[in-house]
């Protein structure tokens, strides 16, 4: 709360997610299969500063303009629209991952035999297991395929949570008002 009492709730949501859009831009533009954990790790710190940042900003912000007869319900919405949020961010971001991962092994098709395709389509872990399974020299490049399959689609993701994050930042800098201003149960 301190950073919100010193410079007020919109810039501190708006420079929050400004935060989690700098550590998003740095996890797609860092990312390989042999990217340091270290260097993830600063990625992700840099993200989770942002987020723990925005979000009690974001709550100050819903909770100080409703009415106090009314707090159960701003929390519950407040509580509704995180859950909803996150449920669809990751269906979505979860799905463009998929989309992107199954493009990028379909040079597997001719390579792998064809009982084993399922394996690999279903997850990383799986097409692991099943690829390592084969044995013989291609394993390794095959292996790579996958793994280079998946990381490709989770710098998509993160290039989709960069552009996300910054068009909330500016909607958040442009809408949220400077002020809150508590309802009372008269202007309902």
């Amino acid at each position: 709360h301190h950073i919100i009492n010193w410079i007020g709730v919109k810039k501190t949501t708006s420079w929050g997610m400004v935060l989690v859009a700098v550590g998003a831009i740095m996890l797609a533009s860092i990312l390989r299969t042999d990217t340091s954990y270290w260097i993830i790790l600063a990625s992700l710190i840099i993200t989770f500063i942002g987020i723990d940042i925005a979000l009690p900003a974001a709550t100050v912000s819903i909770m100080g303009s409703v009415p106090d007869s009314k707090a159960g319900i701003g929390s519950g919405m407040n509580e509704m629209t995180g859950n909803t949020g996150g449920a669809l961010g990751i269906a979505i971001l979860g799905a463009i991952l998929n989309r992107v991962y199954l493009k990028k092994i379909l040079p597997l098709e001719s390579l792998v035999p064809q009982g084993m395709l399922e394996d690999i389509n279903s997850s990383i872990f799986s097409a692991h297991k099943a690829i390592e399974s084969l044995g013989g020299d291609t394993v390794s490049e095959l292996l790579q395929v996958v793994d280079n399959a998946f990381v490709s689609g989770l710098r998509i993701v993160m290039l989709v949570c960069f552009m996300l994050f910054t068009l909330l930042a500016l909607f958040t800098a442009r809408f949220l008002p400077s002020e809150i201003i508590k309802l009372s149960d008269k202007d309902q």
